[in-house]
């Protein structure tokens, strides 16, 4: 375990690190440990216990640790539950003293109308991971400006209420990309897929023909993380395009950037070769390398219609290998 600072005692020290899963990482900080309530309280939709730190108004909970930023670990991760009131939410990661702005898996406050409607049903409706309706909200904190440098991380908590509630599921380092390549880089196109013209576009189920492939008004984020080169795919579109002969494979960094996506397709010549039936946003990208047989005309991305998932599947560095 991390060395404890003076101000924060063994005993809460040593519940923290027992209670709160991920925190044995990091070092606790300042008084604010030594008055919090720490408890537990059933969750209905995950059927299961949830620690729940408890903080007075101005009170602050504060995190340290050292990292190497790599591929593997540029993202900070901390998954939690959406509250009633939002503002039991005020969350801060500095990076060598440094604010760093947070990204989470959905609306905060559309996740938060759902909670409130949907918490006696969600239950029922199918696995958490899979479900719409989940009340899990990530905040995600991107670390790649600082790959290869050595940082100083302080993830600080605050109370703004009288009384302010954090259900705690989690504290992470980790990758936006689930199955890294050995030598930690993803696969690089020769070829981009926003420099192929595209054959047709779906979107919605009305076919264009004439229309270039749409560019997000915003950044394309996994896991908080930003990806160029994006192709954003919401539910009943697709993108299909011209296969040249020297095109051999296509590679490119699957993931979901809001709710959950899904049935998520690549199809060579209309015969589905890839197939992911749902994507969570809150689950990392997946890094795909897929042959292209010889002879091949049409390769064709596409988010389906068939399940009642309504996110975004993003195609990320995308493109073809020669």
């Amino acid at each position: 375990m991390p060395g404890l600072a003076a101000t924060v005692g063994d005993g809460v020290a040593v519940a923290a690190w027992a209670v709160l899963a991920g925190a044995a990482d990091w070092e606790l900080v300042g008084d604010g440990w030594r008055n919090v309530q720490i408890a537990s309280r059933w969750n209905v939709p995950a059927s299961s216990w949830d620690p729940v730190l408890t903080l007075e108004k101005g009170a602050a909970l504060t995190l340290k640790r050292k990292l190497r930023v790599t591929r593997a670990s540029d993202v900070v991760e901390l998954l939690t539950v959406c509250p009633n009131d939002l503002v039991e939410h005020e969350f801060s990661l500095q990076v060598n003293g440094s604010v760093v702005p947070w990204h989470n898996n959905a609306d905060r406050n559309q996740l938060r109308q759902w909670t409130l409607r949907y918490s006696r049903t969600r239950a029922r409706d199918g696995g958490e991971e899979e479900s719409n309706l989940t009340d899990r909200l990530a905040y995600w904190w991107d670390l790649s400006p600082w790959r290869g440098e050595e940082v100083e991380l302080a993830l600080t908590l605050r109370g703004s209420q009288e009384r302010n509630e954090i259900a705690w599921r989690g504290l992470l380092v980790r990758s936006a990309i689930g199955n890294l390549p050995d030598d930690g880089k993803p696969l690089a196109p020769d070829v981009p897929l926003a420099a192929v013209d595209p054959a047709h576009r779906r979107d919605g189920g009305k076919l264009i023909n004439d229309k270039p492939p749409t560019r997000p008004d915003t950044p394309i984020r996994l896991l908080g993380q930003e990806f160029s080169g994006g192709q954003l795919l919401a539910r009943g579109s697709s993108i299909a395009v011209g296969l040249r002969p020297e095109y051999r494979k296509f590679v490119a960094i699957v993931g979901c950037s809001l709710q959950v996506a899904g049935p998520v397709q690549v199809l060579i010549d209309d015969r589905v070769v890839w197939e992911r039936t749902a994507i969570s946003s809150l689950s990392p990208a997946e890094q795909i390398e897929i042959a292209i047989p010889a002879g091949s005309t049409t390769l064709t991305l596409q988010c389906g219609s068939d399940a009642l998932y309504y996110g975004a599947a993003v195609f990320a560095e995308a493109g073809f290998r020669k």
